[in-house]
């Protein structure tokens, strides 16, 4: 993730503060990479081995027991990840919600 950060002349510590600062969040803080275009959710913190970054892509998510979970993509592939369905849906929501406000907050300055 550092270096996709990186790509678009940022580090990944500065685009979670500046979404940190913008959204209010304190844990579990979604990643703009490319901000007006995609970024990432974490199943868990950033700092654990087990966490999954997922894209802004459409997905279906599955329950398979308690905090566990498959996210299906529409291309066919699954993930299976340490998450409830709650979580991920949580997450998920709050990087459309980053992206979305993120894209007013730039197209206003414009």
């Amino acid at each position: 993730m550092e270096g996709a950060c990186n790509r678009y002349a940022s580090t990944l510590e500065g685009r979670l503060k500046a979404i940190k600062k913008l959204m209010n969040y304190s844990v579990k803080t979604p990643l703009l990479i490319e901000p007006n275009l995609f970024g990432a959710f974490p199943t868990m913190s950033y700092r654990h081995l087990e966490c999954v970054w997922i894209f802004n892509h459409p997905i279906h998510v599955e329950e398979v027991t308690k905090g566990k979970s498959i996210i299906h993509f529409p291309n066919g592939h699954s993930v299976f990840v340490n998450a409830s369905k709650h979580v991920l849906l949580k997450q998920h929501q709050r990087l459309h919600t980053s992206l979305n406000i993120y894209g007013i907050h730039h197209h206003r300055k414009k």
